[in-house]
């Protein structure tokens, strides 16, 4: 008999012009909502909005979230992060 397979739906936020109470609420309200995975862009520069937001580093973030939401199953990752201006050392550190 075949399995039936299941839809695993996550979100995407942007790391521009959001404060951190206000990201780590949207983050955590997701997750209330049911999601299996938030995920983040790892971009300098914003596609919207103002070039001179506030910008957080996505690997900061994403650390701050595993700590938010570590009592969830909810998977957390970064998406497309630039090695052209990032170390690569420190990124593959980041990322433990």
């Amino acid at each position: 008999m075949a399995s039936k397979a299941q839809i695993k739906i996550g979100v995407q936020f942007q790391t521009h012009g959001v404060d951190a109470p206000q990201f780590e609420k949207s983050a955590r309200d997701a997750v209330a909502m049911g999601v299996d995975s938030v995920f983040l862009w790892d971009h300098l520069v914003p596609f919207t909005g103002e070039a001179d937001e506030t910008a957080w580093d996505s690997w900061v973030l994403i650390g701050t979230l595993a700590k938010e939401l570590r009592s969830t199953s909810v998977t957390l990752g970064v998406l497309v992060s630039p090695l052209t201006f990032r170390s690569p050392v420190i990124l593959a550190r980041s990322a433990v």
